[in-house]
């Protein structure tokens, strides 16, 4: 029996490595080597954490289904790390993983948001993550590191009466544990699916 394909090398470059560099670098490791490269400030989120937190979308929006109006749409915020820096992210329906940012939170601005379904809440008032030194990034487009969520619920631990109940928490990306999973009516302009 002979082999499919000769055995292949996997080797990581650091970032800030030149593309000349890498290309040397193969050429001297041999023909069957692939090289993986990670510019700075990119983060990659695991398959697992994506595939994990969309069925645990669909899942939310099925049990909301007869609702009215129904949820179409909804999204995970989650911890995750930007140049040694953690960071808020969000990870929709269709696995589109990427940064919050202040740009994505001004889309949230007046859309109807619902904590795993229950729980009617805001957010809003995100601290960017500290940009690292070379950062030419538009200040509305990097990754915040917390944000403040209103949430409004009902108390019925008093009974047949229920109470409104207004709390203001802070969500910081280091102390995030839990994802939040988020609900809503429709997909936010300038979204991705």
């Amino acid at each position: 029996m002979t082999a499919i394909a000769p055995e292949v090398r996997l080797v990581r470059a650091s970032a800030g490595t030149s593309r000349a560099c890498l290309v040397e670098a193969a050429s001297v490791l041999g023909r069957h080597t692939v090289i993986t490269y990670r510019p700075s400030g990119d983060t990659v989120v695991p398959y697992h954490t994506i595939a994990f937190s969309q069925q645990k979308l669909r899942a939310a929006l099925r049990r909301a289904a007869g609702q009215d109006p129904a949820f179409t749409y909804g999204f995970v915020v989650h911890s995750r790390r930007y140049s040694d820096h953690p960071t808020l992210g969000l990870i929709t329906l269709h696995g589109e993983s990427l940064a919050l940012n202040e740009r994505l939170l001004k889309a949230l601005d007046g859309a109807a948001l619902w904590l795993f379904g229950h729980a009617r809440i805001v957010l809003g008032g995100g601290s960017p993550a500290v940009p690292a030194d070379s950062s030419k990034a538009d200040p509305a487009d990097r990754p915040l590191s917390s944000l403040v969520m209103h949430i409004a619920t009902f108390d019925t631990s008093t009974g047949i009466t229920q109470h409104l109940v207004q709390v203001e928490a802070q969500v910081k990306a280091e102390t995030l544990v839990q994802p939040l999973l988020v609900l809503t009516h429709a997909r936010p302009n300038a979204w991705p699916l």
